[in-house]
């Protein structure tokens, strides 16, 4: 205030004093934004734009890539989307669901043993692309924590 003083007089400190601070939960914030985007995405597919669907799986591959670097080429296979891209773009892709699965496959090999019962709930319900795309890049960034914690 005093620097204030000394810059703009009275009315600039007044000025400043007027402002309310802005607390927010950073917890809360970042599931929204989570939220919002996981929105946007659904959005997007619904409207038969794939482009962030492409960035996810490519998201997907380096995290499966960082938790186990000794499986890269079977991700690789599994995860090619340039070859994914081109079927798409050609109307020919047609293992949308067993993509998806197969990924929460590679989830299920890769986490500990007591989170199986929550990955057997995800193949029990209707099948929702955007929504298993969601649960596999959380549990996937879960693991890699996990790891990165466990190195420390």
């Amino acid at each position: 205030l005093e620097n204030a003083l000394k810059i703009g007089g009275n009315v600039f400190v007044t000025k400043i004093k007027n402002y309310k601070p802005v607390v927010f939960n950073l917890h809360d914030l970042e599931k929204v934004s989570e939220t919002a985007f996981w929105d946007m995405v659904r959005e997007k597919f619904n409207n038969k734009n794939y482009d962030w669907i492409y960035i996810i799986l490519e998201h997907i591959h380096n995290l499966f890539k960082n938790i186990c670097p000794s499986r890269v080429e079977e991700f690789n296979e599994i995860i090619d989307i340039p070859f994914i891209k081109q079927q798409v773009e050609h109307d020919v892709y047609t293992n949308v669901q067993n993509l998806a699965y197969k990924l929460l496959e590679i989830v299920e090999d890769l986490q500990a043993a007591i989170h199986d019962k929550e990955t057997k709930k995800l193949r029990e319900q209707e099948f929702d692309l955007i929504n298993l795309l969601y649960e596999i890049v959380s549990r996937s960034e879960d693991i890699l924590q996990f790891i990165l914690k466990f190195k420390k």
